[in-house]
């Protein structure tokens, strides 16, 4: 996955399909959330991939939430 950032940070028309699809992205978080969670969240995702296919050990559900509460503020439970 990182092969493709950083291919199309190279590449001006894959580029700009990389940045419509963050945006998009972004749009769609924007439905529940303001722009700059949003932007966090959609940052946390593309992170959390990365490392759900490199980690030796997964994050749990659990701990995922947890982040996902803190990024966007939401009282913990």
């Amino acid at each position: 996955m990182y092969q493709l950032y950083a291919f199309a940070s190279r590449k001006p028309a894959l580029k700009t399909v990389m940045q419509n699809w963050m945006l998009r992205s972004q749009q769609t978080l924007e439905q529940w959330f303001d722009p700059v969670t949003a932007r966090a969240l959609d940052a946390f995702i593309e992170g959390m991939t990365l490392h759900f296919v490199t980690d030796k050990k997964p994050l749990q559900r659990e701990d995922i939430l947890m982040m996902v509460e803190r990024i966007a503020e939401l009282p913990q439970r």
